[in-house]
């Protein structure tokens, strides 16, 4: 996607246009209308599929967050592929350890913004799961808000930082603290 967030909105008003053309060309008789009408139908669907085949750097990021989550649910080895700094791996190998997600997570309210030429981005999250945890077993439907710091480099985007915020107050927490109280 590049001109709109949404592939929909632009091949939605480019087609309610073009029958609405094709509509008054056809019951006024006027066969050049209605071919105007057509060129706006096809102009709708082939804005939608330009507009789908595009795919932004943002949108990169966020299909890796997507992965990068699905894959610590799954405690896969290769969540630490995501991290570009050992210390972010041990902590990462330290949460799998300690807490299980139950079920896939609901990520919302993701928000990227890109700064030094586009080289580092900053995206702030927000994950609920239940989950469960070493030592205190389910705890149920936790909520959870994030800000992952992304360099790119040559091998991909690598997170080089991790910061837990606090669910609704503005606040940092530390991010293996037991909970958000």
């Amino acid at each position: 996607m590049w001109f709109v967030e949404d592939a929909l909105t632009p091949a939605a008003l480019l087609g309610a246009a073009g029958v609405f053309v094709v509509l008054s060309g056809w019951s006024a008789g006027r066969g050049g209308i209605t071919a105007m009408g057509f060129g706006l139908l096809l102009l709708g669907l082939s804005a939608f599929g330009i507009d789908t085949l595009v795919v932004t750097e943002r949108e990169r990021l966020e299909m890796r967050l997507n992965d990068l989550c699905d894959d610590f649910r799954h405690k896969r080895e290769r969540t630490l592929d995501y991290f570009g700094t050992d210390t972010l791996k041990v902590m990462a190998t330290a949460a799998m350890k300690l807490v299980t997600i139950e079920d896939p997570p609901r990520i919302t309210d993701v928000q990227t913004t890109f700064t030094n030429q586009g080289s580092r981005a900053q995206m702030h999250f927000r994950a609920n799961a239940t989950i469960s945890v070493e030592g205190y077993g389910n705890v149920g439907y936790q909520p959870s808000r994030f800000r992952l710091t992304w360099a790119r480099e040559p091998a991909g985007w690598k997170i080089i930082g991790v910061t837990r915020l606090h669910p609704i107050q503005d606040k940092e927490l530390g991010v293996l603290d037991r909970d958000a109280s």
